[in-house]
């Protein structure tokens, strides 16, 4: 349950077994350098974790925001602390207004979106033996943070109508003129939950 007046961004970094956690720290500890200190000591942890339950442990770090009482709400996902950059705060700070404008159901598909600058598509591909094969895009900003969904021509392209003035109601309409496109009946609903995801990473900025 989130704490009233607060929103939190929380992210796990790591993920490891009580054994593993315990001999991270026993380890480089002086005191137990002899075997059978180590052994009792890691013994000690163990016993501890299993009399409370503990089957995994996990690290990582948070962001929290104040905020007004109902406008609370917590984001958790994996991202390792030293793939942010030090600069990131402005990008963080646009994941945390875009994170509170999604929470109010806003109609995504009527909404004019802007894409902030120097956000990249990174392509990763393959030689084959008849050329070049396409692996992978990535979506990133400039501070590393990063989308890593499944990327195709049409992320890219609904980017490139945001970019330049259009809505996604645009993007629908253009996609729904391609005949292998034309019969998806709730292509509106796969567009507006793309756009969630994008904006919910920062990489669409909605005109409010």
């Amino acid at each position: 349950m989130t704490p009233e007046g607060t929103r939190r961004w929380l992210f796990q970094s790591d993920c490891s077994s009580p054994a593993d956690y315990a001999w991270t720290w026993i380890s480089s500890d002086l005191r137990f350098q002899g075997e059978q200190a180590a052994v009792d000591e890691i013994r000690r942890w163990l016993t501890h974790y299993q009399d409370i339950g503990v089957h995994r442990i996990s690290g990582g770090f948070m962001v929290i925001q104040k905020c007004e009482p109902g406008g609370e709400w917590t984001r958790t996902e994996s991202h390792a602390a030293e793939n942010i950059d030090s600069n990131a705060g402005p990008d963080v700070l646009r994941v945390l207004r875009n994170e509170t404008w999604l929470a109010g159901s806003p109609d995504l598909l009527g909404t004019r979106f802007t894409v902030p600058h120097g956000i990249r598509a990174e392509a990763r591909m393959s030689l084959g033996s008849t050329g070049w094969d396409l692996e992978a895009i990535r979506l990133t900003c400039p501070t590393r943070l990063s989308y890593d969904g499944q990327i195709d021509e049409n992320i890219l392209r609904l980017l490139a109508i945001s970019r330049s003035g259009g809505t996604l109601a645009d993007m629908v309409r253009e996609i729904r003129s391609k005949p292998d496109f034309a019969a998806i009946a709730d292509l509106p609903d796969r567009i507006s939950a793309l756009v969630h995801e994008l904006a919910s990473h920062g990489m669409l900025i909605p005109k409010v």
